[in-house]
């Protein structure tokens, strides 16, 4: 129970100590309290513990056990919360997981909101089938895409450029009859002066505020399915509802427009 009760360091310091022989028997109850962090009674106690023959390297094995289950422990806690998404060619000994998979898992799973935000959408109706699916599903359920539009040597004035590449994305990469998501995008990729255009490059899904998926793979079958890509899947609703609102806050100020 002693030993339960100290923290990390005190036990990292007392494990040492004892190891070492600077802590034993014939210590002081006052340096024990020193090291160990702990009250005058609660390290007399402790000394007239380790004044038993053996005591000390026990002792020493119980804080190095204790410290061991709290990293353990704190591991454990940690993978709950973030889940590595590692997706490519397989490497033997290494857990993968297809970036596709956990997009489709998310859309499964959602019950209520999506945000995709992606730099390139290319040959992506397949993919994105799961997002329409959850959006037929439920004509309450809300979507959004946020999709990187460039402008390149276009000339065209921004509205009609990004009208134009609007209908794009929903003749080639959206779902046939599928109920459409809102699609946005920033408009300063559609600038004319090539110094004033800016690029919408984050990979991100979240579902229901309440889980955010970090990637480095873009809406396409390879980046999908076939490239080395990594990303992270945070089981964490403050941290998911900060990246949802800072999209919403996006859209409402007008720095991301719909594309209608």
């Amino acid at each position: 129970a002693r030993i339960a009760g100290l923290s990390e360091t005190a036990l990292r310091a007392m494990a040492q100590g004892l190891r070492s022989g600077s802590l034993g028997g014939d210590s002081s109850a006052a340096r024990i309290a020193s090291v160990a962090g702990i009250g005058s009674e609660e390290a007399a106690a402790l000394l007239e513990a380790l004044r038993g023959e053996g005591a000390a390297a026990g002792f020493a094995l119980a804080c190095e056990t204790a410290l061991e289950a709290r990293r353990q422990s704190a591991a454990s806690g940690l993978s709950k919360l973030v889940e590595l998404v590692l997706s490519g060619p397989i490497v033997e000994g290494v857990e993968m997981r297809d970036t596709a998979a956990v997009f489709a898992s998310l859309m499964r799973e959602a019950r209520e909101e999506v945000l995709v935000t992606s730099f390139v959408a290319g040959f992506a109706r397949e993919l994105l089938g799961p997002l329409a699916d959850f959006l037929d599903a439920d004509p309450s359920r809300r979507a959004t895409i946020v999709l990187n539009f460039q402008r390149g040597n276009d000339t065209t004035i921004a509205s009609d450029l990004a009208a134009r590449l609007a209908d794009d994305f929903w003749t080639k990469q959206w779902p046939r009859g599928a109920r459409r998501p809102t699609l946005c995008y920033d408009p300063r990729g559609l600038a004319m002066e090539r110094d004033a255009r800016a690029t919408m490059h984050a990979k991100v899904v979240v579902i229901d505020r309440r889980k955010a998926f970090v990637t480095s793979a873009n809406l396409t079958a390879k980046a999908q399915g076939e490239n080395i890509e990594l990303g992270v899947l945070v089981n964490h609703a403050p941290t998911a509802a900060r990246v949802a609102g800072y999209f919403e806050a996006l859209i409402a100020n007008r720095q991301l427009l719909e594309a209608r």
